[in-house]
């Protein structure tokens, strides 16, 4: 008799997780059951059911837990506190009306704050206005003149850095414009009077032309003096000359007109030293008759007709006339054409080669003193040219 085989039948338990802090738990499987069964060849391999005749006693595995993870660590928050912007500094302030000059104007003045780029100076009227900037600067003072007398105003200044940021400020300081207002003067000073200068004008014909001349005295600390004229049509003396002279000649007048003339003396820079006239005038006095003309002298002519060198030619001369200054010849053709001038100079004589065989000539002569005026005459005398022989 073989020996019975023991089939040994094992049921996985199950095994469970669940979830990553879970706790894991193990099954153990149930009892192995025996059962006694024909001898075989060899061991099946077959699982039969689990037997009905006694029931599998379950073990359990000590349960293990896992310790949970700790809890995240709190959050700390840091919060870094930014250090307070320093009050911005008090500074001093003076603001005073007054009349500089005599012009109404508030001047205002502040002390210096460290770091300050520029100052900024407002200014509020009192008519309810907001404040308004009227200067920008790095000075320490400002004098405001856009200001009325009896009004009343109030200054503040700020001090700002590179930035623009105010690192202080003073005032509001309130003034009244302006103070006591000096009353007008009464009456105006008057100038100083000037220097007056002694003139004197005279009105002529010198080389026969009209003019007036007007003569001055010096002046001290001038340096020119310039000579105004006013015509008798009403209009405003204007200047006609300028200079250092102590004199002028006008010769742009004409005659039977009326004149003013006025002098003034200017120092280097332009200033008045001394006036003199007006001094009036009618160009420009009796104009003299001419004179009477010079009495004519009479010349002895004497002219000869000849042949000198084979050539027909008429030869004149005549005597000297005090005072002449050139002599002129003339000829007159037998043909009745008026006398023609042929010869001007300062000799005695003259010979005409432009002359015609067998023709009449009548030649006279003419002295004239340096006017050009005729001091001396004579002639005519007549000849014929030209005969042969005759040299």
């Amino acid at each position: 008799m073989r020996p019975r085989s023991i089939v040994i039948t094992i049921v996985a338990g199950v095994t469970a997780i669940a979830g990553p802090a879970a706790a894991m738990e193990f099954v153990a499987p149930p009892r192995p059951h025996v059962t006694h069964a024909a001898e075989e060849p060899a061991p099946s391999t077959t699982v039969a059911p689990p037997a009905t005749t006694a029931p599998a006693r379950e073990h359990r595995e000590p349960v293990t837990t896992l310790p949970a993870p700790p809890p995240p660590a709190p959050t700390t928050t840091t919060t870094v506190a930014t250090p307070a912007e320093p009050a911005p500094q008090v500074l001093k302030m003076a603001c005073a009306a007054g009349h500089p000059d005599g012009l109404p104007a508030v001047r205002c003045e502040w002390s210096a704050a460290a770091g300050a780029a520029r100052y900024l100076l407002v200014r509020k009227a009192g008519d309810g206005t907001e404040p308004q900037p009227i200067w920008s600067g790095r000075d320490l003072n400002h004098v405001d003149r856009a200001v009325v007398d009896g009004t009343g105003y109030g200054y503040a200044v700020k001090a700002l850095d590179a930035a623009g940021r105010v690192v202080g400020g003073g005032g509001p300081v309130s003034v009244r414009c302006c103070g006591d207002v000096p009353p007008p003067p009464t009456t105006a000073p008057k100038p100083a009077p000037l220097p007056t200068i002694s003139m004197g004008c005279t009105a002529g014909r010198p080389d026969g032309v009209p003019a007036v001349r007007c003569e001055w005295a010096a002046a001290a600390g001038a340096a020119r003096y310039t000579l105004y004229r006013k015509s008798g049509d009403g209009t405003e003396p204007q200047p006609i000359w300028s200079g250092t002279d102590l004199n002028h000649v006008d010769k742009a007048v004409v005659d039977g007109a009326g004149y003013g003339y006025a002098v003034k003396a200017v120092n280097g820079d332009g200033a008045l030293v001394g006036v003199g006239g007006p001094l009036s005038v009618r160009c420009c006095g009796d104009v003299p008759p001419p004179p009477p003309p010079a009495p004519v002298q009479t010349m002895t002519v004497a002219c000869v007709a000849g042949r000198p060198e084979g050539i027909p030619g008429v030869s004149c001369q005549w005597g000297a006339v005090t005072g002449a200054g050139r002599y002129q010849l003339y000829r007159k053709s037998g043909d009745g054409t008026e006398p023609q001038l042929i010869w001007s100079g300062t000799d005695l004589n003259h010979l005409d080669r432009a002359v015609v065989d067998g023709a009449g000539y009548a030649y006279a002569v003419k002295a004239l003193n340096g006017d050009g005026a005729v001091i001396g005459a004579g002639g005519p005398v007549t000849v014929a040219c030209c005969p042969v022989g005759v040299g």
